[in-house]
């Protein structure tokens, strides 16, 4: 240990003495060392009792809370003011009295310490003379947890959430209820049989509130902050307010339980907060009966958002607090958000946030936040914290609203009798109970100071009957100051059942029976909510169970076939969570079919044949092959094979782009020495189409081109391929249902080739026919640029224009005045000399590029001129 560490103790240890001699001397005679602790407390006779609400699966009561040590008893007060009495010099002196000597050892430093108070222990902790400093930092952390919140809120009414659509049952909703009583509320069936008991949870910020309009208001309990450690600073505070939220609760009769905020980030520092939160509510320990809450939040930018601590960090620091509370006699309970525990998502075992798997083993208190009018859960909780909007009458701030849950619980069940225990109730000296039938008519009723109920005989010495429904009601009583009961209200109210009614019959019908398989049935039983199917295979000895249904009727799979089977049913009814068994049934034995073969798989296809396989099934002698065509006509005699190692065969001579099916049935022998055939197995298969022909160009553009093909018998569609020049290979570009296909954005003047294929498809496979030939086709030239005409005589002229590139040549096309063609040439050359032109007539030249491919030639626009062999006039277009 550090030498200051070493001397602050030292200054501690010689003021307690300092104290102690004083009080001895009679310095400080108004100063009492008295049998009781610093809270009025006798540490040996003052003990607290459990009047709380347990776990569903809890009902531990609290044990005694651990006596402070004796140094916790001394008067703060008085040890201020032994200190503030001590000057700096004084303090200086003590210290350099310290020699290497003078050190302690490890022993001696674990005396001193023990000798310490908790608040020495803890130098994070502010003092109530302190918190003026750190109010707003709590403000902060208070604002910080609203606005979250009020983000989830607004981000499920915009549906802007990237969440699962659970988030959008978390927060508050235009359905939110803000009423203490609850109404309107959907409670999930797991609590359809528990009493539903309405409180609220108060901290510093929901500022005075008069408890005697809060009660009158139809509050029942009231979970309080005790303190919280701070998101930033991590030092530790209790709430303001938290003496006379507890002192006013109590003084009323309102049941307490107690929350804490946390921002711990060590396993130390939640032992550290659990040994703080111990301390301020020992002095209450007897007004507290609900558990001790570990809230555990993030905020942005605070210290738990910065540690980014792991899974299992979390989990063991939330484990820390919890355990150190219920060490110390009282009852743990976690909070958090439905986000927080499950991350919306109810089939989880755990979020990525904390272990609520680990909680919900250790037997915790779960206290669920969900704001909206039910919580869409199935996982075990006993709080739910359903608005933080709330209105309650004696509060003048919105107040966060929560139901908590008692139940009962059966815990057996006969054809003639069940058993039930039930959740404690506060401040219940003892408990009457009563059971009714479905009509609301009591049956029987008796006290007990227990909680737990075994019923055989009703009032009037009858049994409960088999597969009957009874009501279970629970209230509890007080004494008054006469030692006269109390009673208060029915609050527990549960369905309880005996066993189901025995199950008549049970067949299994013989058309159902497959090769892996048959179907089941049996009559209802009477007062069952479900049933257990178990099936045995010849030749074993022990049942096997094959499912849970609530129907009558059972598909059984995965058998083998041609063996015999013995089935049986048991009957059962499910009381909130726990099943009860009825007599099994009488059973059932059959014998399955020769096996489906299935699945059967195509192999190959050609155009004229195709080949398909199989698996073979168990336990049978041989397979029979069956083709038909698409209308169902057998093609070929049945083909029978015994030889179990062969698993194909193939068909020849087929019609190309033609469907076929295909059916295979396995046969064996029963016991009687009969062949037996099994359900077919089938697939249907194409074979393969034929070539694909007729290619040619149906139009082209100076960036387009569009081919066509004869359509192909059967295809399914058709797969076209472009031939790259610069790569030499063929590419793939499109895949078209119909016999044609247009090429766009292509280079002007340009040849491009293609070739085509058909296909076919079936159980997922192509099949493809034979490519087509190779089809050439181009896009158009341009027109030419320029033309000039000159007139040589009077019955010629010479025409020249400008070189269009990738060309093979050029069309001139002449007409008269009337547009009628009187003439057309053809040349490679870039002129042409017309002549046979008559005498004052009229002309029109139309010149065109061409491109020649293959037996196809593509002429491209058109570029024109007119002249006169009369006037000998030259033009220049």
């Amino acid at each position: 240990m550090k030498r200051s560490i070493l001397s602050n103790q030292y200054k501690k240890a010689l003021a307690l003495l300092l104290l102690l001699s004083l009080l001895i001397s009679g310095l400080l005679p108004d100063a009492q060392v008295a049998a009781t602790d610093a809270f009025g407390e006798n540490p040996k006779t003052d003990r607290p009792t459990t009047m709380g609400l347990a776990p569903a699966d809890s009902m531990d009561h609290r044990s005694t809370v651990t006596d402070l040590a004796y140094a916790d008893r001394l008067n703060a007060s008085n040890e201020m003011t032994v200190t503030d009495e001590m000057t700096a010099a004084d303090e200086l002196t003590v210290a350099d009295e310290l020699t290497a000597a003078d050190e302690m050892t490890a022993a001696d430093e674990m005396t001193v310490e023990d000798e310490l108070t908790d608040t020495d222990q803890s130098e994070d902790v502010v003092s109530p003379e302190d918190y003026a400093r750190y109010e707003e930092e709590d403000r902060k952390d208070y604002l910080a947890v609203k606005k979250i919140r009020a983000a989830r809120a607004k981000a499920n009414k915009t549906g802007n959430t990237a969440a699962s659509s659970l988030q959008s049952v978390e927060w508050a909703d235009k359905k939110l209820v803000n009423s203490i009583d609850g109404k309107g509320l959907t409670h999930e069936s797991q609590h359809s049989a528990s009493a539903k008991i309405f409180g609220i949870d108060v901290s510093k910020w929901n500022g005075d509130i008069d408890w005697k309009k809060v009660k009158n208001a139809g509050v029942s309990f009231v979970i309080i902050r005790v303190g919280n450690r701070f998101s930033a600073s991590g030092k530790l505070a209790v709430d303001p307010y938290f003496e006379s939220y507890i002192k006013g609760a109590h003084s009323v009769g309102l049941p307490v339980g107690i929350y804490y905020f946390s921002q711990d980030i060590s396993t130390a520092e939640a032992k550290a907060s659990a040994q703080f939160v111990l301390k301020q509510i020992k002095k209450y320990a007897s007004y507290i009966s609900y558990p001790i809450f570990y809230d555990m939040e993030m905020i942005d930018g605070g210290r738990l958002d910065k540690a980014n601590l792991s899974k299992k960090k979390r989990t063991d620091i939330w484990c820390t607090f919890c355990d150190a509370v219920k060490a110390a006699g009282y009852i743990p309970g976690v909070y958090a958000s439905y986000y927080s525990y499950y991350d919306y998502n109810d089939n989880a075992v755990d979020s990525a946030h904390v272990s609520t798997s680990l909680f919900e083993k250790k037997g915790y208190y779960i206290w669920l936040a969900r704001y909206n009018t039910r919580t869409y859960s199935s996982r075990p909780y006993s709080m739910w914290q359903y608005s933080s909007t709330g209105k309650v009458d004696g509060i003048n701030s919105y107040v966060d609203l929560n139901v908590a849950y008692v139940r009962a619980e059966q815990t057996k069940a006969t054809a003639s009798s069940f058993s039930v225990k039930w959740d404690k109730l506060d401040k219940a000296k003892g408990y009457y109970y009563a059971v009714f039938d479905k009509k609301g008519n009591k049956l029987y009723g008796a006290h007990t100071t227990g909680r737990t109920a075994t019923i055989t005989k009703f009032s009037d010495k009858s049994a409960p009957k088999t597969g009957q429904k009874y009501i279970f009601k629970v209230r509890k009583y007080t004494l008054d100051a006469s030692g006269k009961k109390v009673y208060g209200k029915y609050v527990i109210s549960a369905p309880v059942y005996t066993t189901p009614c025995d199950i008549k019959t049970i067949a299994c019908k013989a058309k159902s029976q497959t090769g892996n398989g048959a179907t089941i049935t049996w009559s209802a039983a009477k007062g069952a909510t479900g049933y257990e199917i178990y099936c045995k295979e010849e030749g074993r000895a022990a049942y096997r169970k094959l499912a849970m249904t609530d129907r009558t009727s059972y598909v059984i799979h995965e058998l083998s076939p041609q063996k015999k089977y013995t089935v049986k049913v048991i009957p059962f009814v499910n009381v909130t969570g726990n099943d009860f068994y009825g007599n099994e049934s009488d059973t059932v034995t059959f014998c399955t079919s020769v096996a489906t073969v299935t699945p059967l798989k195509q192999v190959s296809t050609s155009k004229n044949r195709i080949c398909i396989g199989w698996t073979w099934p168990k336990n049978v002698l041989g397979l029979q092959v069956f083709l038909y065509d698409a209308d169902g006509k057998q093609v070929t005699e049945p083909v029978t094979i015994e030889d179990q190692t062969t698993q194909s065969y193939a068909y020849s001579g087929l019609t190309p782009g033609a469907k076929y099916i295909c059916k295979v049935r396995a046969y064996g022998m029963n016991a009687e020495g009969t062949l037996v055939y099994g359900r077919p197995g089938r697939i249907e298969v194409k074979t393969r189409p034929e070539q694909t022909t007729g290619l040619k160009r149906k139009t082209s553009t100076a960036n387009s081109t569009t081919i066509v093909w004869k359509p192909v018998a059967g295809a399914d569609g058709y797969r076209v391929y472009q031939w790259n020049a610069s790569k030499k290979s063929w590419k793939y570009v499109k895949t078209t249902t119909q016999p044609s296909y247009s090429a766009k954005k292509l280079k002007i003047a340009t040849k491009y080739k293609y070739r085509v294929r058909a296909f076919v498809k079936s159980n997922g496979i192509y099949g493809f026919g034979t490519y087509s030939d190779a089809y050439e086709t181009a896009t158009k030239a341009p027109k030419p640029k320029s033309l000039k005409i000159k007139f040589k005589s009077a019955t010629s002229a010479t025409l020249k224009w400008s070189k269009v590139t990738g060309a093979t040549g050029y069309r001139i096309l002449i007409y008269d005045r009337a547009g009628k063609l009187v003439d057309t040439r053809l040349t490679k050359k870039t002129s042409c000399k017309v002549t046979g032109l008559k005498r004052g007539k009229t002309y029109r030249f139309r010149v065109q590029a061409y491109i020649t491919t293959g037996s196809t030639t593509v002429f491209g626009s058109s570029l024109w001129g007119r002249g006169s062999a009369d006037s000998r006039v030259s033009q220049k277009v």
